[in-house]
């Protein structure tokens, strides 16, 4: 840990008329700070179609053949817990583009799933 002390004599105060500056001892520590963590941009995938026994296991798996993938979700209802046939799936940034290419129209249980750049989910009101 690097560390350095210096101490200049500072002026502060308000300068008005007739009041004077006051000059004050003014210490400063430098220390070393621990390195931040660079994050990755991810980007979120829409995919839908799915068959309603697929798990989010299923789901990361089929795209981690292709893709590094950060997290996969099936949505699914309040009320049963029923998977609702959609889900998401969160890449790096630049594996987008690579995961939709691979993915697009691939039949997964006889149906062929649909995948897309994740929207913003937008107001109901």
């Amino acid at each position: 840990m690097a560390s350095l002390t210096f101490d200049p004599k500072i002026e502060i105060g308000k300068k008005a008329s007739g009041s004077k500056r006051t000059r004050v001892p003014f210490s400063c520590n430098f220390i070393e700070l621990p390195e931040r963590e660079v994050k990755t941009v991810t980007k979120t995938l829409f995919v839908g179609n799915l068959p309603w026994a697929t798990t989010e296991e299923d789901l990361r798996r089929i795209f981690s053949a292709h893709v590094e993938v950060k997290n996969a979700r099936i949505i699914s209802e309040r009320e049963t817990g029923r998977s609702r046939g959609f889900g998401f799936v969160e890449v790096e940034d630049g594996d987008a583009p690579k995961a939709l290419q691979a993915l697009s129209g691939f039949v997964m249980n006889g149906r062929e799933i649909v995948v897309n750049e994740a929207r913003p989910k937008q107001s109901k009101y």
